[in-house]
């Protein structure tokens, strides 16, 4: 008797079967798109084309990528965004204004 008692006692405790274990949720994989610059679909004409037009901080991030160094002055008015350059083994520049974050200059070789 004692050990029918145990087994319903132990049968009792485990969750129900379902019949086919769950599938745990997949979680969605994000894929990072380059930016147009940095993804070799611009020329360096077109860079300074785009930057002649004083593009806000996000365009330049969104079309450039992200500077390999950032810059910030002193009193924190202007930002400088480094972009290397491996064929010609220098940086160009971006230059920022920090109240209307956008591009008040630039030097592009």
């Amino acid at each position: 008797m004692i050990p029918l008692i145990l087994l319903l006692g132990v049968w009792g405790c485990s969750p129900p079967s379902t019949g086919s274990p769950e599938k745990p949720a997949s979680i969605p994989k994000t894929v990072e798109i380059p930016a147009p610059f940095k993804a070799g679909l611009m020329n360096d004409y077109d860079v300074w084309e785009f930057l002649n037009v004083h593009p806000s901080e996000q365009e330049v991030l969104s079309t450039l990528g992200q500077p390999d160094s950032v810059w910030m002055d002193d009193r924190q008015q202007i930002k400088i965004f480094y972009y290397y350059i491996p064929s010609l083994r220098d940086y160009n520049s971006v230059e920022l204004d920090t109240k209307t974050k956008s591009v008040t200059g630039f030097e592009w070789d």
